[in-house]
């Protein structure tokens, strides 16, 4: 990546009337209605409760979970946005952790669109889906349950259960978790996955691993697999940017586009060109 410099690091002569494509963006944010999203909560609970190998260590089948999810997600371009992806499958969406404290919307689903305090819409499809399908499996496997379960239901869980609506977004690291993009920037995924894939042929080398030796060979093997997935979402992204791009009649919107696909189809595996790039 090329050096950034500025003058002012201020920024003080940029504002949202310099910046119109940014104070557009930021009206449709701010006068869309939240709804809940419950992609991610499929994929993962279809592909743990469904097709994984009950053998693996739980950091593969994890890893191979967070795989299925970004190889399935809906590749959307709902807005003029230059970056391509999207957190989720609604414009202003609330994704539901299942296995952290997303559970705890059960006895909501039928009211949640309607409640007068922070009202999130759910469609009755969606809200079927996770009472029938994905809070089952995940009523005695969540992290409160397993914890309460392995503790003995300790005085602090107890306490959690009287706060739990102040402090959910606690239990669940919300927003407290910073990737360091710096690397996966300025090296790829590509180089990351090999990165992975070098320690992971170290300890296989090994006759006799140690238990924390195990861990990370666990820990390097599902790096792998789960950086394998945003690839797999970026190829989509590219696919989809390009299948818009050709359709698109606004010339600026459609070199956007063109940009997109341009740039993501470099994660896809055979570097095929992109149809809509000319």
């Amino acid at each position: 990546m090329g050096a950034v410099t500025l003058t002012d690091i201020r920024i003080a002569d940029q504002d949202l009337d310099t910046l119109p494509l940014l104070d557009s963006l930021r009206k449709k944010s701010l006068s869309a209605k939240a709804e809940v999203c419950i992609e991610r909560a499929r994929y993962v609970t279809t592909f743990l409760r469904d097709m994984a190998a009950c053998e693996e260590p739980m950091e593969i089948r994890y890893a191979r979970a967070v795989n299925h999810f970004l190889s399935n997600k809906l590749p959307l371009f709902p807005d003029e946005n230059l970056l391509a992806g999207t957190t989720t499958s609604r414009p202003f969406g609330a994704p539901v952790y299942p296995e952290l404290t997303g559970i705890h919307i059960w006895p909501e689903l039928d009211t949640m669109s309607t409640r007068e305090k922070n009202p999130q819409i759910i469609s009755r499809a969606d809200a079927d889906e996770l009472n029938f399908n994905v809070f089952p499996y995940w009523m005695e496997r969540n992290i409160l349950e397993a914890t309460r379960s392995r503790e003995g239901n300790p005085p602090c869980m107890k306490l959690f259960e009287r706060i739990v609506f102040f402090i959910a977004s606690k239990a669940g690291t919300i927003s407290h978790t910073v990737p360091c993009y710096k690397t996966a920037l300025e090296k790829g995924l590509e180089w990351l996955i090999g990165e992975a894939a070098r320690h992971e042929k170290e300890l296989a080398g090994k006759n006799i691993l140690s238990t924390d030796e195990s861990e990370k060979l666990d820990f390097y093997r599902a790096t792998q697999i789960a950086l394998k997935g945003i690839i797999a979402y970026a190829a989509r992204l590219s696919i989809k940017a390009a299948e818009l791009a050709r359709r698109e009649k606004d010339p600026a919107r459609r070199r956007n586009l063109e940009t997109m696909s341009w740039s993501a189809h470099r994660c896809r595996p055979n570097r095929q060109e992109p149809s809509g790039r000319q």
